[in-house]
């Protein structure tokens, strides 16, 4: 918030310092509560900065104003549905698969098994830097 002497602080300070003092706690002029304002151009400035996002395997990065949108629709948040992207990978079948051999249906499972988490984490990322392409890169998984 921003004080008739020009002064900048944060909303919460000044109330706190208003119920004790009745004055900037900068210059001590004083002022009444209702002449604070909102302090504009530094939320702005603000909104501006470049963040990344706070799961660890995702690569955005943009400007804060835009954090909370892709964190909701980020496809490495555990809250996030991903069972369309889970659903693309391949199932391999051990038994009853008539177009396998059944040697090399049991080392493409072994194979699918021991590989999967690298797969699923390959396909997030490709999904989330689909949607993000506009957005540069320079944090890798």
């Amino acid at each position: 918030m921003k004080l008739p002497c020009d002064h900048t602080l944060c909303d919460d300070c000044i109330n706190k310092w208003f119920q004790r003092k009745k004055s900037c706690p900068i210059c001590r002029k004083r002022f009444e509560i209702s002449q604070k304002k909102p302090a504009t151009k530094i939320v702005v400035e603000i909104n501006e900065l470049c963040v990344v996002c706070k799961f660890p395997q995702c690569n955005w990065n943009g400007p804060l104003k835009k954090l909370d949108k892709h964190e909701y629709n980020c496809t490495f948040s555990p809250e996030k549905n991903n069972k369309e992207v889970l659903d693309k990978l391949p199932v391999y079948k051990k038994e009853g698969d008539e177009d396998l051999d059944n040697t090399y249906a049991n080392l493409a499972t072994l194979l699918y098994e021991k590989n999967k988490k690298v797969m699923e984490k390959i396909l997030l990322h490709s999904n989330d830097y689909e949607q993000n392409n506009d957005q540069p890169s320079w944090r890798t998984f």
